[in-house]
């Protein structure tokens, strides 16, 4: 950009999306339908997103020495199924780790007390990069599940 184009650019006009502010300012709780319609379009119609809870930075552990996660949305589908949104713009060497161990907390939030048939609702994690997860990936749009190796069948769809 020249000093000249920098000179009409007016301050506050660009934001960059892929940083917490400037996510949180665009697809902040005013501007939901923005936000439902963005989360709707990675999912490329597979699932239809109703319902996105904004919630206090920290979900705390179950016992006072357990970990807190922390994560930016918490969605729900048209079927009740739930998705973590997460938005990371550094490199982060364990951010699939990451991901499985908020993943499992969620989950685990959905045993109940007392007598439980175990059957658990999906739980979908959208983590929204600045980087490449792994380094030969070209594409812009990824999806994980739990499969067997050898078969490549999806062994479970309760994460994605």
């Amino acid at each position: 950009m020249t000093k000249k184009e920098e000179k009409k650019k007016k301050p506050g006009r660009y934001m960059d999306l892929k940083t917490d502010h400037g996510f949180k300012t665009a697809f902040g709780e005013k501007r939901e339908k923005l936000l439902l319609n963005f989360l709707n379009s990675v999912l490329e119609g597979q699932k239809k997103i109703v319902k996105v809870e904004h919630l206090p930075l920290k979900q705390l552990g179950f016992k006072p020495e357990d970990r807190d996660t922390i994560y930016d949305l918490y969605c729900t589908d048209e079927d009740g199924e739930r998705y973590i949104v997460e938005m990371q713009v550094a490199q982060q060497k364990h951010f699939m780790d990451r991901c499985l161990l908020y993943a499992a907390a969620s989950i685990l939030k959905q045993a109940k007390r007392g007598k439980w048939d175990y059957g658990l609702k999906p739980l979908y994690v959208i983590a929204i990069l600045n980087f490449d997860l792994t380094e030969d990936n070209t594409d812009y749009i990824n999806r994980y599940s739990l499969l067997n190796e050898k078969t490549k069948k999806k062994a479970s769809d309760k994460l994605q």
